[in-house]
């Protein structure tokens, strides 16, 4: 899993998904103001993490539960795909990197700037709370 809840209230929500789209465990999405698509690089607010798999096969916009932060105090643990990070990041904006298998973290840039590292853990994980929920 890219991303988990990590501290905070989180709340379960079920939203409609695009049909014949993949959503995997962990993975963040963002809703198109219909359904949930799954996050890119170029996400900027992020809505959640899936906590319900759904196959690409699927056709149908059934709902999944996508669990949502309750408030900024929210934070997720998060795997880091470019850059390294270190304890100086802390408090610094990045985005999200999907050139990797796995959608994880480009801690190395700040464009659409989704995601704010909270803490240091390690050179491949860290701490973040979702930018969209800091406005």
């Amino acid at each position: 899993m890219a991303f988990r809840p990590n501290r905070g209230r989180w709340t379960n929500k079920y939203y409609a998904t695009k049909a014949s789209t993949a959503y995997a465990l962990g993975e963040v999405v963002y809703t198109d103001g219909t359904n949930v698509l799954p996050a890119v690089a170029t996400t900027e607010d992020i809505l959640g993490i899936v906590d319900e798999v759904k196959a690409s096969s699927d056709t149908s916009t059934d709902r999944i539960k996508i669990l949502v932060p309750s408030d900024s105090s929210c934070t997720a643990l998060a795997l880091v795909g470019t850059g390294t990070p270190t304890a100086a990041f802390e408090g610094r904006l990045c985005d999200l990197d999907n050139s990797a298998p796995t959608l994880s973290l480009d801690v190395s840039t700040s464009t659409e700037s989704c995601c704010r590292i909270e803490r240091f853990h390690s050179a491949t994980e860290v701490e973040v709370s979702f930018s969209a929920t800091k406005r």
